[in-house]
């Protein structure tokens, strides 16, 4: 049997640009937590502006394998309730759109 397959976990977020400052204090978190777990492999962090001064942004968390992915799920999970921080809350109250998704390498050449 081979090595499980490689998740990659990318977030695209727009963040309007009141919320920008609040929204990047609370990203510098996440990889503190994740970057300490089992299969963890990587953690980059992409960003620009657009026409209008918001920002876009993209993460990009590597994983060696889908059961890591879900067991960092959970463990990021459980430091939010620790905190009683409440994601969903902080993306309505600052206007954040969210594009997230669990990709595997395309094996295939293109």
């Amino acid at each position: 049997m081979g090595q499980p397959e490689k998740r990659i976990h990318i977030d695209k977020f727009t963040v309007p640009k009141q919320g920008i400052e609040e929204f990047t204090k609370r990203l510098r978190k996440n990889p503190n937590i994740i970057k300490k777990l089992p299969g963890f492999i990587k953690h980059e962090v992409y960003q620009r502006r657009d026409e209008s001064g918001n920002l876009i942004c993209m993460t990009i968390a590597e994983w060696e394998s889908a059961e890591a992915l879900e067991n960092a799920k959970k463990t990021v999970k459980a430091a939010y309730e620790e905190e009683n921080f409440d994601p969903a809350e902080m993306f309505e109250r600052l206007g954040i759109t969210a594009d997230r998704g669990v990709y595997s390498i395309m094996k295939e050449n293109i």
